[in-house]
């Protein structure tokens, strides 16, 4: 009865030790793959001199340049796809 009970005990410590490692392994993997999207993120935040949650300023720097009327060079489409892309215009 007394290695019945160890059994279970060790059982029960490596189950919860497996748990903890595949929940921290997918942790850090969804961590990993959304931190370039909030660095873009931030960089917009950046640019209009912002701060996160200051969604005005931004807002109001990729309308000026929706507005700009060199808006057809391609860096500023490509500003203006990730403005749309991030929900700022």
């Amino acid at each position: 009865m007394k290695y019945l009970i160890i059994a279970a005990c060790i059982v029960l410590v490596a189950g919860g030790a497996f748990y903890a490692a595949t929940y921290n392994a997918a942790h850090r993997e969804q961590k990993e793959q959304t931190q370039p999207m909030r660095d873009a993120e931030n960089a917009f935040y950046d640019a209009a001199g912002a701060k996160v949650g200051e969604t005005e300023k931004v807002r109001t720097v990729c309308e000026n340049f929706a507005r700009d009327p060199a808006m057809n060079a391609e860096p500023v489409k490509s500003f203006l796809s990730k403005c749309r892309q991030f929900g700022f215009l």
